[in-house]
């Protein structure tokens, strides 16, 4: 019936749903791609949730040295799945319903 639950949230305190995000990425090594995400819009975290990485005035710094500078270049990466180690001061939670995980791993 996909309503039986692995594990047990702290008393008071709600657990948020998992998203499975299947895709195919042929240019990739390995082109099938799964991927599990928490819902983020039902967590309540009372402290900070990210990471400061740079602010706005560093932003802007580096793009007008980048502009002012005659024959400069610029370039940009994305660094997607990257763990900044965001410290927490208290565990989250996320449910995943029995029915989404293989029998051979039960």
């Amino acid at each position: 019936d996909g309503k039986r639950w692995i594990g047990a949230c702290t008393y008071g305190r709600t657990s948020t749903y998992a998203k499975f995000v299947a895709a195919y990425r042929p240019e990739k090594e390995d082109p099938f791609r799964l991927r599990i995400t928490a819902g983020g819009n039902l967590v309540f975290y009372p402290g900070p949730t990210s990471t400061k990485s740079a602010d706005l005035t560093t932003v802007k710094i580096l793009v007008n040295s980048t502009i002012s500078t005659p024959n400069a270049r610029f370039v940009t990466f994305d660094l997607k799945n990257f763990y900044l180690n965001t410290p927490m001061t208290r565990p989250e939670y996320l449910g995943i319903p029995i029915k989404n995980i293989p029998q051979t791993i039960i």
